[in-house]
């Protein structure tokens, strides 16, 4: 980029190398092609996480107005064009139509939806290929009966055999509650017992509460999102 600004007058870093001068829109196209190819995806906000079983593909999205310290998980999805289509939505429900897409030609068919929204429905999606419908449940083949777990801090803890499943999932949902207050993800609510669908119990709060997370409107202080690195 210096030889292309200041020609032969550039200082460089390297001068015993042959470099082509290049602009800075240029430089910033190279430098996300290396970022993609440690991501190992070529779409936005979207990598690849080979230490889980199953839906190794993550995406997540930047939004400085909803949580600056870091970007807004979407879930974990089977293929890697499901994890972009949720980047899609999550920038179409929070830039509106300025957020740069990874299927701009599918912008009028696509449903925005909140972070909490995706990754309840990746949740969901990873459940219809377990052996339990529930969170910390699976099945013992051997017997029969539903075995309730849970992790915490890395430690699995056993909670329990049942024969009934429902009954492992609300084990789990009081164990999970007790262990994470209310960033726990309960299969039910405490309360009403509504079914949460892979939210986070305060996530379920607020949206009950407000209708809903917000989107961001203010043209001054909207950015447009990063992608996860």
């Amino acid at each position: 980029m210096a030889l292309a600004l200041f020609g032969d007058k550039a200082t460089l870093n390297f001068p015993e190398r042959k470099l082509k001068p290049a602009t800075i829109g240029e430089m910033r196209a190279w430098s996300r092609s290396l970022l993609k190819a440690r991501t190992t995806s070529r779409y936005r906000g979207v990598r690849h996480d080979p230490r889980l079983r199953r839906h190794q593909w993550c995406a997540s999205i930047w939004c400085h107005e909803v949580r600056p310290d870091r970007a807004l998980r979407l879930g974990s999805w089977s293929t890697e064009e499901e994890a972009a289509m949720a980047y899609d939505r999550a920038a179409q429900y929070y830039f509106d139509s300025e957020a740069p897409l990874n299927f701009p030609g599918r912008a009028g068919s696509i449903q925005p939806a909140d972070a909490a929204t995706l990754a309840a429905e990746s949740w969901q999606c990873f459940k219809a290929t377990t052996t339990s419908r529930f969170r910390g449940v699976h099945i013992d083949r051997k017997s029969g009966k539903w075995v309730s777990r849970i992790s915490v801090r890395g430690v699995q803890r056993h909670l329990g055999v049942f024969v009934d499943e429902h009954e492992a999932a609300l084990t789990y949902d009081r164990a999970a509650i007790d262990a994470f207050g209310d960033k726990a993800r309960p299969n039910f609510h405490p309360d009403t017992g509504e079914p949460l669908g892979g939210k986070r119990l305060c996530d379920a709060e607020k949206a009950a509460l407000s209708g809903g997370a917000k989107r961001v409107r203010s043209r001054r202080t909207r950015r447009r999102p990063r992608t996860h690195r």
